[in-house]
């Protein structure tokens, strides 16, 4: 297992057995772009509001590390401090939508909102 490698950096392998005779031909080239899960985004902000339902908006992650990021999962539970409690996600699959309405809401109800991004790595 290679360890230590930078997100977002190039790195190219070849395999090859050695013995007591020496070491054989090197097999194919592959290059590989190292990557992670993403950078969390930023700046997400509570917009048009009606009775059951909440525009927001985000910034996208400054860091894909290695990866562009594909779509965006959506969190939110409802319940002052019941953690965990009801949580819904919906993944979005288009990369330039940095934005959701979330509809269905029960009016006087509070609720908290999380965006993750994805990669192909995985959810940051």
């Amino acid at each position: 297992m290679v360890q230590s490698l930078i997100s977002g950096q190039a790195y190219r392998w070849a395999v090859a057995v050695e013995n007591v005779h020496g070491e054989g031909p090197k097999g194919t080239i592959i290059s590989i772009i190292a990557a992670d899960e993403p950078d969390s985004p930023t700046g997400l902000t509570a917009g048009t509001q009606t009775v059951n339902s909440l525009q927001f908006s985000w910034t996208p992650p400054t860091q894909d590390n290695g990866a562009a990021v594909t779509g965006y999962q959506i969190y939110w539970d409802q319940g002052a401090g019941q953690t965990g409690a009801g949580i819904v996600y919906v993944a979005l699959a288009v990369e330039a939508t940095t934005s959701y309405t979330a509809t269905s809401l029960s009016s006087a109800t509070g609720y908290r909102f999380r965006v993750a991004a994805i990669n192909a790595v995985g959810t940051g």
